[in-house]
């Protein structure tokens, strides 16, 4: 039997697929369409041309990875990967990284308000993500919440560098180590909303940026999250939080 032409038209296969890679595919998805058509969903709204790659698809273990290139003229915009894991019944955010030229634009939100309306519509339980650098931030603005496992490692690490920041007033300290001393994982979200301004040292010298940014990427907090978008586990409170950041 052949692959259909539309499996394959508008993406890359990193490896050839056969008939029970397309059948899979076609009973797996069949709310959203072809390869390229999941894609399109994942950067809707989101100006230019792409570079489509469907880097790993195994059928038997129910999983599908997928990377995409944005570009505008000949500029990279964007790059970023998605791994649908079904067996897990959750979408992970693999990396999303924006071009400098391009931050600012709402591009990383509307990446993932996107992740957000394609797992809704396929009923997925939850989206996960592995944060690094600004994104030990941003993925707390977002909604976002470590494991208890995470949290625990996370505070340490913060704890570790509250030392280190200048401009932090006496109150603002014994906040952060109340929120650091209790096992309430959504002390992530008190963390990352401190707004006043501090300074922090780095290779270029002494830095302002927001007490929460300084906590959470200046501290390389690195953390593994999920927001519950579906079933028994899902948070009202957290999935208002997402909503209001991503504007979905």
């Amino acid at each position: 039997m052949t692959i259909p032409r539309s499996f394959l038209i508008g993406i890359r296969h990193k490896r050839r697929p056969s008939i029970d890679d397309h059948n899979w595919w076609v009973k797996t998805f069949a709310k959203i369409g072809q390869p390229a058509a999941v894609c399109g969903r994942l950067t809707d709204g989101i100006e230019g041309r792409r570079d489509n790659v469907l880097d790993i698809l195994e059928p038997l273990n129910d999983r599908a990875s997928l990377e995409i290139t944005g570009f505008k003229d000949h500029s990279q915009v964007f790059w970023t990967g998605r791994t649908f894991l079904l067996k897990e019944n959750r979408l992970n955010m693999d990396v999303a990284s924006v071009e400098p030229d391009f931050q600012g634009k709402g591009i990383g939100k509307r990446l993932a308000a996107n992740c957000f309306k394609i797992a809704t519509s396929m009923g997925l339980a939850r989206i996960t993500i592995t944060t690094i650098g600004l994104g030990n931030y941003v993925w707390a603005r977002a909604g976002f919440l470590p494991s208890s496992e995470e949290w625990l490692a996370l505070r340490k690490k913060v704890k570790d560098f509250v030392p280190k920041i200048e401009g932090v007033h006496s109150e603002q300290a014994e906040l952060i180590d109340t929120i650091l001393s209790h096992d309430e994982v959504k002390g992530v979200w008190a963390l990352a909303d401190f707004e006043s301004h501090v300074r922090v040292s780095t290779c270029g010298g002494l830095l302002e940026v927001s007490l929460g940014t300084a906590l959470l990427y200046h501290s390389e907090a690195s953390w593994q999250g999920s927001i519950e978008i579906g079933g028994p586990n899902a948070d009202l409170q957290q999935l208002a939080r997402f909503r209001d950041y991503v504007r979905v």
